[in-house]
């Protein structure tokens, strides 16, 4: 879906259009397949039964889940490229890789702590805050508060936020993931 959003941008629109649209597709994508891989009867079903811990099951799912992703997206990737309609594969790679660890950090943290679709809805607003905007985009609403943060909060802090939000979620599974275990 993404490499065809990119194609239909990139015709439409321009290739910074393409690219933007891309990412957007590629993060909702990591959005739900870290909720998905996340989902408490799961969970709780694996927890119970393996001898390794909580914490290293949440580890092995999200690990998973992304390597599937990032498999995918640099496919993805690649054919957009190749129809020649986005930015350079350099920038469309950084369009979603970038924002990739903090979206999924932040969904697998709340999807921890609270429940699936709290991060799907997280998720989905820091994916509308993060996917780089194409030059001369209207800055009203969240265009607004998207620039403000792509003009202020650089990429590797970005990262480093969503490795501290997936590292709290893996060091404090434990007490979440138990709890809500079912009664054997």
């Amino acid at each position: 879906m993404a490499v065809l959003a990119a194609r239909f941008f990139g015709i439409g629109q321009d290739a910074a259009a393409a690219t933007s649209g891309f990412a957007s597709l590629m993060l909702l994508g990591v959005v739900v397949t870290v909720a998905m891989g996340l989902s408490h009867h799961q969970r709780d079903a694996v927890t119970l039964t393996t001898p390794v811990g909580p914490r290293v099951v949440l580890f092995a799912r999200v690990a998973t889940v992304l390597a599937v992703d990032v498999c995918c997206g640099l496919a993805a990737s690649a054919l957009a490229a190749t129809w020649g309609d986005t930015e350079s594969f350099a920038a469309l790679l950084a369009g979603w890789l970038v924002p990739l660890a903090a979206v999924a950090g932040l969904v697998t943290f709340l999807s921890v702590w609270t429940l699936p679709w709290v991060g799907v809805l997280f998720g989905i607003a820091a994916t509308t805050l993060l996917v780089p905007l194409p030059a001369g985009t209207a800055r009203i609403g969240v265009g607004a508060v998207a620039g403000w943060v792509q003009e202020i909060v650089p990429p590797v802090v970005i990262v480093a936020v969503g490795v501290v939000f997936l590292a709290l979620a893996v060091l404090t599974a434990k007490r979440p993931l138990v709890a809500t275990a079912p009664a054997p």
